[in-house]
Formats: structure tokens, C-alpha cells, sequence
């Protein structure tokens, strides 16, 4: 099955109450359906490339979880993840290739891989994206926070034979 047929079945679960979901991911879920209907007309110039967003989804599975009962393992991206991170990476217009989505909001609750998610996005965009001389910050609320994610990072890529001596 496609990238693009899986989200849209999972955005039906979603919508029809077979996945449980906040209201706002099932208006996401709503979204994705509603531009999947308008993708590439002139309303909507948008088109989803699949393998743009498998390309960072394959990304994600060469890193290994650094920590709790899954250290060790190499990252499989949960449903959720992939929903998110595919609408991001795969919304692109149909003439420029410029990705839709610049900015995303991620929230989630304690201990669901909120700053794993997000290493794996900084080390994409700084390294793996194609953009030279690109940059990632990292924003929060305490300088400890945004620690937490640039230590996550750092452990992510040490870990990672794939990628060793290819980045400072």
C-alpha cells in the first residue's frame, strides 16, 4: 500500500472514531482528506509527494532509541508520527517543489517521544534536507529544555554507524 493511500485510510479511522483522537487531529485528518480531493488545482497548487515523505521517514528508522525499554531498537515511527511528519515532508506546490508547511507544532504528553521526534527533524534539516548552509534552531521555554533536545540529537547520531564521520 502507498504512503499517500495509508494516510488517507488512517485519516478515515481517524475521523469515523476507529483511532481515538483529540478534535483537532481529527480536523487535521479532515484537512489532509479535504487537499487530498483539491491537490494540483489551481485553488490548491499543492501536491503530495510520497517520496518526499518517506524520505524522512526513512530517516527517522536510522536512528535507535537512546533511552528506556526500546534503547538500542532503531526507531519505527508510530502512526501518529507518520500522519505528522508525512503531511510536513509531502505537501509540496505543484510548480516550485517548496514544501507547504514551514513551521509545525508538536505536542504531545510526557513521554511520548516528543524530544526523539524532534532530533530526528533537526538532524534532517541541518544535514539531509539538501539545503546548503542550512540552519536549526532549537526554541523553548527553559535553556534546559532546548538542552534536552540538542543532547538527544548528539546521542542520536553518535549511535549511528550510517552517519559516522560525516557531521561535526
Amino acid at each position: 500500500m502507498s504512503l499517500k493511500q495509508w494516510l488517507i485510510d488512517y485519516s478515515h479511522d481517524v475521523i469515523d472514531g476507529r483511532i481515538i483522537a483529540c478534535q483537532k487531529h481529527k480536523w487535521a485528518c479532515m484537512r489532509f482528506l479535504r487537499d487530498i480531493e483539491r491537490e494540483g488545482t489551481d485553488e490548491f497548487p499543492f501536491i503530495f509527494d510520497e517520496k518526499k515523505a518517506m524520505r524522512f521517514l526513512k530517516w527517522m528508522t536510522l536512528f535507535k532509541h537512546t533511552k528506556g525499554v526500546l534503547k538500542g531498537q532503531h526507531i519505527r515511527p508510530h502512526e501518529i508520527q507518520v500522519f505528522v511528519f508525512g503531511n510536513i515532508y509531502g505537501w509540496v506546490h505543484k510548480d516550485t517543489d517548496y514544501r507547504r508547511f514551514k513551521k509545525g507544532y508538536w505536542q504531545v504528553g510526557r513521554k511520548n517521544a516528543k524530544s526523539q521526534s524532534l532530533a530526528c527533524v533537526a538532524s534532517y534539516e541541518a544535514m539531509a534536507f539538501g539545503e546548503s548552509m542550512s540552519e536549526v534552531y532549537i526554541g523553548a521555554t527553559k535553556t534546559e529544555q532546548a538542552r534536552i533536545v540538542w543532547k538527544e540529537t548528539e546521542a542520536m547520531l553518535a549511535g549511528c554507524p550510517e552517519l559516522k564521520g560525516k557531521y561535526e
